[in-house]
């Protein structure tokens, strides 16, 4: 895994019955803007150890990561074609996620920020797919990237 990829929550800390402290605080810690190497330095865990416990929540159902492009894309890729996108982009995006999703869509949304990020069509689109993957249905997964590839500005 790679340390710079962003742990998202799937369910409240609430719905979560496990009370070891270590895995709580790593739970806790994810909280859509922080990469694995900052949780497992303020959780005070090495890597491995770090690992196996969200190797555990992701198996649980209670965090998932995100991709690559997601947590890479907005610092490190160079822009090809620029685009800027229009305000409200990213309000728009977590809408059409959310008739699919629900509330979670915000969560997944919420760590991109276009408003100060100049990219290229290839990257909005490589986050709509990567946003799409979480769509389970095949047929709305396919109309969810139809519908914002539309939007693209």
């Amino acid at each position: 895994m790679q340390i710079d990829r962003i742990p998202i929550k799937l369910v409240e800390l609430s719905a979560m019955p496990i009370k070891e402290s270590k895995t709580r605080m790593m739970f806790i810690m994810a909280d859509g803007r922080r990469n694995l190497g900052e949780i497992f330095r303020q959780c005070r865990i090495d890597d491995q150890e770090g690992y196996a416990l969200l190797e555990n929540l992701i198996a649980d159902g209670y965090l998932r990561l995100t991709g690559g492009t997601l947590s890479g894309i907005l610092k490190n890729a160079p822009p090809i074609q620029q685009v800027t996108p229009f305000d409200g982009f990213a309000e728009i995006l977590a809408n059409e996620l959310a008739n699919y999703l629900g509330p979670v869509a915000r969560m997944l949304v919420k760590g991109v920020d276009f408003q100060e990020n100049v990219l290229s069509r290839e990257q909005l689109n490589e986050i709509i797919n990567d946003l799409a993957l979480e769509i389970e249905e095949g047929a709305d997964r396919n109309n969810f990237v139809k519908t914002m590839r539309a939007k693209v500005p």
